[in-house]
């Protein structure tokens, strides 16, 4: 004799997980559903799989390697103006700014130009 199938209500009460993450689930194709008399329907293999994959979830919960604690930035003054922060890639005066000093650099190599036909005689 087949075991019954069950509704989307009773698999969310049974296993713990809401409504909307299993119908989120069954969306996504990663869960079988099927429709039945206006209901969404459950097969009991398909709640022993997700029983399944939700054991392993605790594990994969903890992170792996804590982050790094970031040093804050210490603001910089400009000299012979005390309380005064530096803006970064302020040059002066002028208020151009500047390239910043980090990063990489790549190499510049000429664009070819336009390459038009000689004109008409």
């Amino acid at each position: 004799m087949p075991l019954t199938m069950k509704t989307l209500k009773q698999v969310s009460a049974e296993l713990g997980i809401p409504e909307k993450e299993i119908r989120a689930m069954v969306d996504m194709r990663k869960i079988r559903a099927i429709w039945k008399q206006s209901q969404l329907v459950i097969a009991p293999d398909e709640i022993a799989r997700i029983r399944k994959m939700r054991k392993t979830i605790p594990e994969s919960v903890q992170p792996a390697i804590p982050a790094p604690a970031t040093k804050p930035a210490t603001p910089t003054t400009i000299p012979g103006k005390p309380g005064v922060p530096n803006k970064p890639g302020a040059t002066g005066a002028t208020g151009a700014t500047a390239k910043p000093a980090t990063g990489t650099t790549r190499p510049t190599t000429p664009k070819p130009g336009l390459k038009l036909p000689p004109p008409p005689q």
